[in-house]
């Protein structure tokens, strides 16, 4: 058996991987927020936002606007470009 070479007895209590709690929840709204709007999508979402990253193109903008949404906070990224202008 599996806790014999583990040398550890089974938790036995089902469902606790199965997160239903409001902490869960947000979490999953803060990564569905990073991921919609990623790379400057929906601006009109921004003031929703509890941080907006601006950087240039391919510094990790998005992974970490994901990273962040697993601790719950709703981020927005936009890429700085040369001779575009941001948005109001």
């Amino acid at each position: 058996l599996l806790s014999e070479k583990l040398t550890m007895p089974p938790v036995e209590v089902p469902g606790i991987y199965q997160r239903n709690d409001e902490q869960y929840f947000k979490f999953c709204r803060a990564v569905e927020f990073a991921l919609d709007h990623d790379d400057g999508a929906n601006p009109s979402g921004w003031v929703n936002a509890d941080a907006i990253l601006l950087g240039v193109s391919r510094v990790g903008k998005s992974p970490l606007s994901v990273f962040l949404g697993t601790l719950g906070l709703k981020v927005a990224n936009y890429p700085i470009c040369p001779g575009v202008e941001l948005p109001d």
